[in-house]
């Protein structure tokens, strides 16, 4: 019996959520959608809607749909403002009622509704015109008088009047030209003294002027497109002008012509004479005279070089395969003959293995570098610049490019700068001498310093040999002990590791070019001498430590280098010379 009484109970509650579920919440849903439709003030789909006429004291805009598209037809024909003519359509379709005022006036005037100052009709697929009358501003708060044409009653609505009323300027289209900024392939900027182009190739811009032919700013090219692109007319001054000369436009002070790619189609705008802060403008595709604001004339290109690249070098890394420092003293050449950074080799003035970290450091900011500012398009006399006979060069060759280089001339006299061009550009421009330094390296920087290179696991034994006394340690597994000058065999084994790590780093601060004998370097009595022995006891490396120099420096010699290198005192600092120095840390005490 509980059972049953259970169930019951159950099948119960499940009616019972059942129907609130399928009949009171759509039910529900039901009516505030009835409620929401009824307060209302016009029904309609918008994409019902075949012509839209707004009918304003003494004129009249009506606009048509054409296809997906909607066009002013009177009092011209042009073009329609789409957000614009949606925005409408939008606000009339939300538009709601708070409560009817009169379900049938006798007298409409009293809510300025007999003669409205401005009506809205709708084109029905359908259905026909549906009118919305505007009056006047209800006495108390913000509502309008509302009044459908086919319907007595008088609404109050909290609508704007701002939102419903629109004028020819507001609907009709105001784009300068009609063009995507994608497919612009050529510029043309024609003033009274000067012609500018651009042309695009492979997405970058160059700059031309006269025998101005430099790589441009790209950003500063797609700013111009998308200033006229986003760019609205200010005013419509006249549809059908008998004079263009009235408006400076006979002989316009600026044509700007932009083309599609291959020139499937070109895009004209003039710029004719100012009018306050605005400036006479058409196409010309179109009959009409329009304005623009001055602040967006005065960004149209006046100075070629404005435009030019900023950028030194506009490369990528994995590009480069070479490049060639020049200075009057001397010439260094580095190649990549691979593709991973330990492949780059000097070649010039001598061969050997360069600096890894020091060629992706340059190359990183030589990508980095920027031109502070063009001076002249085209230098009549280089003399004047420095730039007949520079101080120096610097080229990069890059994969399917060829080799670019970087000519620096005389100081400016802006301190810290230096006049500059590049091969094959005929621009001459400044660039500081911070980004200089960064760029034109030394032979010392540029090359591999290192005096040895081991592989630490491969090492099983080494001497530390000073004048006084030796030090032999030995390694077994991963852990090492001493032998000499006495057996330990708990020694610290990471000194051992510590000697590899600074042996395999050390670097020579200097090359002695000048013959200097073993007593002069102290090489035939070193103060230290380190070696180290693989498994097979071949030796692995060899290091001897002489004298100290005049400049704090000290002499030193490896196993293969006949050489002689300056080091600095830091290695000596960083070699256990104590037998201390290998002791394991005593215990801490328990007292």
């Amino acid at each position: 019996m509980k059972f049953k009484g259970a169930l019951g109970m159950t099948l119960a509650l499940a009616a019972i959520g059942s129907y609130y579920f399928l009949v009171d919440i759509p039910t529900e849903k039901k009516k505030k959608e009835s409620k929401e439709r009824s307060e209302k003030i016009v029904l309609f789909d918008e994409k019902n809607v075949t012509n839209l006429t707004l009918s304003l004291v003494g004129s009249k805009i009506s606009l048509q749909k054409n296809g997906d598209y909607w066009k002013v037809v009177e009092p011209i024909k042009a073009k329609s403002d789409e957000d614009e003519v949606t925005n409408l359509l939008n606000t009339l379709k939300t538009a709601k009622h708070s409560r009817v005022v009169d379900e049938a006036p006798k007298d409409l005037s009293s809510f300025g509704l007999k003669d409205p100052k401005l009506t809205l009709t709708l084109g029905l697929k359908e259905k026909g015109n549906t009118s919305i009358l505007v009056g006047d501003n209800s006495p108390i708060g913000s509502s309008l008088y509302i009044k459908l044409s086919d319907k007595p009653a008088v609404l109050l609505s909290s609508v704007s009047r701002k939102d419903l009323t629109k004028s020819l300027y507001d609907l009709r289209d105001k784009t300068i030209l009609d063009f995507s900024t994608g497919s612009i392939s050529k510029i043309n900027v024609e003033r009274e003294n000067i012609t500018i182009g651009f042309e695009k190739k492979e997405n970058n811009w160059t700059v031309k002027s006269g025998e101005l032919n430099s790589k441009a700013e790209t950003s500063e090219v797609r700013n111009l497109l998308s200033s006229i692109d986003v760019g609205k007319i200010k005013s419509f001054e006249e549809e059908d002008p008998k004079d263009l000369a009235l408006f400076g436009l006979e002989n316009p002070e600026i044509k700007i012509t932009l083309n599609e790619k291959d020139d499937a189609k070109s895009h004209v705008l003039l710029i004719g004479s100012k009018k306050g802060d605005t400036h006479y403008a058409k196409t010309e595709a179109s009959k009409n005279v329009f304005a623009l604001e001055t602040a967006l004339v005065v960004k149209f290109p006046k100075d070629p070089l404005d435009f030019l690249s900023k950028k030194l070098f506009d490369f990528a890394k994995e590009d480069a395969t070479g490049f060639e420092i020049k200075t009057q003293s001397e010439t260094i050449r580095v190649v990549n003959k691979g593709e991973k950074d330990a492949d780059w080799k000097l070649e010039e003035p001598i061969q050997t293995s360069t600096d890894t970290a020091t060629i992706n450091s340059l190359l990183f900011d030589l990508s980095d570098a920027q031109v502070v500012e063009y001076v002249i398009g085209k230098a009549e006399n280089l003399k004047t610049y420095g730039l007949d006979s520079p101080q120096k060069s610097f080229g990069i060759s890059l994969k399917d490019k060829g080799k670019q280089t970087l000519l620096i001339g005389k100081e400016t006299l802006a301190t810290g700068t230096f006049f500059a061009m590049r091969s094959g550009e005929s621009s001459i421009f400044t660039v500081k001498k911070d980004s200089l330094d960064k760029i034109f390296r030394t032979l010392h920087e540029l090359r591999n310093k290192s005096l040895v290179s081991l592989k630490m696991d491969e090492a099983t034994k080494i001497e530390l040999k000073y004048q006084d006394q030796t030090f032999e340690l030995v390694a077994s597994g991963d852990d090492w002990s001493l032998t000499k000058p006495e057996k330990m065999d708990d020694m610290k084994s990471f000194k051992a590791r510590d000697v590899l790590w600074t042996l395999n780093n050390l670097e020579f601060v200097e090359i002695i070019e000048a013959t200097l004998t073993e007593e002069t370097t102290g090489l035939n009595k070193p103060k230290l001498e380190v070696t180290v022995w693989d498994k097979d006891k071949k030796q692995l490396a060899h290091v001897k430590v002489g004298k100290k120099t005049e400049d704090a420096l000290y002499y030193a010699q490896a196993e293969g280098k006949p050489s002689v290198y300056k080091i600095k005192e830091r290695f000596l600092d960083e070699i256990p010379s104590k037998l201390d120095d290998f002791k394991p840390t005593p215990p801490p005490s328990k007292d």
